[in-house]
């Protein structure tokens, strides 16, 4: 559930987990959902996203995981490059990392973040730790 809380001229955008959510009522009062929001909400790719602010990632995507970007592509998500060898380079705005940083994970050693650099340090810190742990 996404909404706002109003507070003396400040919105604050806040998520709620459905099954969390006790002693609801109903009110009578309407309201109208800002241009804002709707716009963000079409390119969201999960509920990290965040209204104020947002940046271009620039992914590697191996020849081998290509077709799953392209049978179902993240929302925003656009075709930038070609190499000869079948990969390709996809660019995406995201308002916060973990938007997109468990996808990367998952198909890491066929994934690489080209842009923004820190992005990639944090996937690369990550990794790094993991592999300390194991």
């Amino acid at each position: 559930l996404l909404a706002f809380h109003i507070q003396k001229d400040k919105e604050i955008f806040k998520k709620y987990h459905l099954k969390s959510i006790k002693n609801i009522e109903t009110l009578n009062s309407k309201f109208e959902i800002p241009v804002i929001v709707e716009e963000r909400l079409k390119y969201a790719n999960s509920v990290w996203f965040n209204l104020d602010v947002q940046f271009r990632v620039r992914l590697f995507i191996d020849k081998q995981i290509r077709k799953y970007f392209e049978r179902k592509p993240l929302r925003g998500q656009s075709i930038i490059g070609e190499d000869k060898d079948g990969s390709i380079e996809i660019e995406i705005k995201i308002s916060n990392n973990m938007e997109i940083l468990p996808l990367i994970l998952y198909y890491i050693p066929y994934i690489k973040v080209l842009e923004p650099q820190s992005l990639a340090d944090e996937i690369k810190d990550r990794v790094q730790g993991y592999l300390k742990e194991i």
